[in-house]
């Protein structure tokens, strides 16, 4: 069975992104990122991949969380930051968080990804819930821009040679588009080959509305 480990930043949603991944196939272990019983190298030893949740907070305030990640840099683990996740991502190697051009707290964006294989088979638009009052505001050498919102702020990040993600949007809120495609194809980049063609059976939004 593909285990994911999910490192929980005091999310109040962490259970519905949990829920995603189970109705992709994989089984899921939740750690809070408070948490110093385990080193993170074993916790990473008896997992497939990682995903790093949203939280509230910065990524030097969020625990372990960056030492999971360049734990999974150094272990070659497949690795998914999301919103704080995805912040702490790029500060993990070396890149800069500061203020959003605006707090979007709740607020619909239009994503445009570019080539990737986490956007596999997506449009070239669609729409996502943000939830983040901090952004990517330089981007290290290691990673590279995959996507951007129409203000021209990152919405997900890419290791340039390792196989580690970040998207400052949303994929499991309600109202976002193809969250469960996002996930599904980043399992199957991590090892988990079922995960797309799960996710063609699953809805492309969950609650369909507009931005406005």
């Amino acid at each position: 069975m593909f285990k994911v480990l999910v490192i929980d930043n005091h999310d109040s949603f962490i259970y519905t992104l949990v829920n995603y991944l189970q109705q992709l196939g994989v089984t899921t272990s939740v750690v809070r990122s408070d948490n110093n019983c385990h080193s993170v190298e074993s916790m990473l030893g008896v997992h497939d991949a990682a995903l790093i949740s949203p939280g509230p907070g910065t990524p030097e305030e969020s625990g372990i969380t960056l030492s999971v990640i360049r734990a999974a840099y150094s272990t070659s683990t497949p690795l998914l930051g999301v919103c704080l996740g995805h912040q702490a991502l790029a500060v993990a190697f070396g890149g800069d968080i500061g203020p959003s051009g605006r707090i979007m707290h709740g607020k619909l964006v239009t994503v445009r990804p570019r080539p990737s294989a986490i956007f596999k088979d997506l449009p070239t638009a669609f729409t996502a819930t943000r939830y983040n009052s901090l952004t990517v505001t330089k981007v290290p050498q290691a990673l590279r821009v995959i996507a951007r919102a129409d203000c021209g702020e990152v919405m997900a990040l890419e290791h340039r040679t390792a196989p580690m993600y970040g998207v400052q949007f949303h994929p499991e809120s309600a109202v976002s588009e193809w969250g469960f495609r996002i996930l599904g194809n980043w399992l199957y980049i991590s090892g988990f080959n079922k995960a797309p063609g799960i996710s063609r059976d699953l809805p492309i939004v969950v609650y369909n509305t507009r931005v406005r």
